[in-house]
């Protein structure tokens, strides 16, 4: 992981002393490639206000098993595709999920993932379920939107963790301000005069002069800019190498960079998408751009304050499972068993009871006094009739 001399403090320090930028390889440069177009596939494409179009947020997923998508998504972000255990628990005293359902789900769990539920029945399932949801009701979600999955993070979270500061926020601040005057259509009193340039060419031109983040704090950013390469791919390498982020971490590290300023990725990766339209094997630098743009931060970050990211494990693991291959938990297996008995549950419905309408009567059902969730004799002759 990160390493910076001691003789780096921050006092007195300026990263833009050490500008010089070894060229990356041909080889690290067609790594560089694979991993953003890996990346990219997965960010969702954002239509601009004038012809919006809902798209579904986790389209590049799509061929990917759900439990696969999550364990990405929860590697680099702090968010949860799984809703809390007391919720299904509820569905189940509520009886809105049934015995058959239960059965149908587990059936689909096996068959969809032999490795984690093949050997087990769904009774475990339930009573880890009942187990998580009772510890829910006293010290909130496990598992569910806590940072404990989260294995990458960019050198700004992890200051601001250790610090209470917000650099995240000036730097996305700062990265939002470019470039929405780049890709202005006559909004601003006072446009770009580097429009006509790429993204990443636009913003080199505009911070080599800008002094808003060494006013912050961050000396000497100027002259990092100035020194970086002039072709993107070439920074993202140099930068990745600057932060010793590991070649076999590259992909989950600069989705997670990309990940914290997902707004203007989807916008740019909607600009890849039509540009696809006409040619298939078009690769939009300005998404790269935006690549090299935000590792630019927390390279100088990095540099300004050594001594919080140099701990191995802080940027991306150290050791343990390759991204995307960390084993769920026993909670996490439990609430997709229960996401998917729900969803039978919903198909098994009539339509017009979700819509509304012929909803039979609620049946209300004691809380039980145990965390047990079991199937009684009358129960199952309910469900089943």
């Amino acid at each position: 992981m990160p390493h910076f001399p001691s003789s780096l403090a921050m006092t007195g320090y300026h990263p833009a002393a050490a500008t010089d930028h070894p060229v990356a390889t041909p080889a690290e440069l067609e790594q560089v490639t694979a991993a953003i177009n890996t990346v990219t596939a997965l960010i969702p494409p954002l239509w601009p206000l004038e012809d919006y179009v809902a798209v579904n947020p986790f389209l590049g997923f799509a061929p990917r098993r759900f439990l696969e998508g999550r364990q990405i998504l929860r590697d680099v972000r702090d968010c949860e595709l799984l809703l809390p255990a007391a919720y299904y628990r509820d569905l189940f005293d509520r009886w809105e999920i049934a015995v058959t359902d239960v059965e149908q789900a587990f059936e689909q769990c096996v068959e969809l993932y032999p490795d984690l539920y093949s050997g087990s029945s769904s009774q475990p399932l339930m009573q880890q379920l009942a187990e998580a949801a009772v510890a829910e009701r006293s010290t909130g979600p496990v598992d569910g939107g806590s940072t404990s999955e989260r294995r990458y993070s960019t050198v700004s979270e992890v200051i601001d963790r250790r610090l209470g500061s917000s650099w995240s926020s000036h730097v996305i601040t700062d990265i939002s301000r470019h470039c929405g005057l780049h890709y202005d259509r006559g909004q601003a009193a006072w446009g770009s005069p580097w429009k006509h340039l790429p993204l990443y060419e636009a913003w080199r031109e505009a911070f080599r002069i800008s002094r808003r983040m060494d006013m912050l704090g961050l000396r000497g950013f100027r002259r990092f800019v100035a020194g970086l390469p002039v072709e993107p791919d070439q920074a993202v390498a140099s930068l990745l190498g600057r932060l010793a982020v590991p070649t076999e971490h590259w992909q989950p590290f600069l989705h997670c960079e990309l990940s914290s300023i997902a707004g203007w990725a989807s916008f740019l990766r909607y600009r890849l998408w039509q540009a696809t339209l006409t040619d298939g094997c078009t690769m939009d630098e300005h998404l790269v751009g935006l690549t090299a743009i935000r590792l630019a931060y927390d390279a100088v970050l990095a540099a300004t304050y050594p001594g919080l990211i140099a701990a191995e494990g802080s940027l991306c693991p150290a050791d343990g499972p390759g991204p995307g291959e960390a084993a769920p938990s026993a909670a996490v297996l439990a609430r997709h068993f229960f996401q998917v008995a729900a969803e039978v549950a919903y198909r098994r419905r009539p339509s017009s009871s979700r819509r509304g309408r012929g909803r039979p009567a609620s049946i209300s059902v004691a809380a039980p006094s145990c965390t047990a969730m079991t199937l009684p004799a009358t129960r199952k002759a309910r469900c089943w009739s």
